[in-house]
């Protein structure tokens, strides 16, 4: 029966910690994702222009 009672004692703290760190877990994914996303966003605007202008490249 102690096994039982550590298991959950053990289930409460990964559940705090578990609960303490997902908004961290949340704001580092957001943040990740809005960077590669606003770093990926000119480059692929800037070959879509080159596209659509072909005779403005290169004057």
């Amino acid at each position: 029966m102690k096994s039982r009672g550590r298991t959950i004692a053990l289930g409460l703290a990964v559940s705090r910690i578990t609960r303490a760190f997902t908004p961290l877990a949340i704001v580092l994914t957001l943040s990740v994702t809005s960077t590669t996303t606003f770093s990926r966003l000119p480059s692929v605007s800037a070959s879509a222009y080159t596209h659509l202008f072909p005779g403005f490249i290169g004057k």
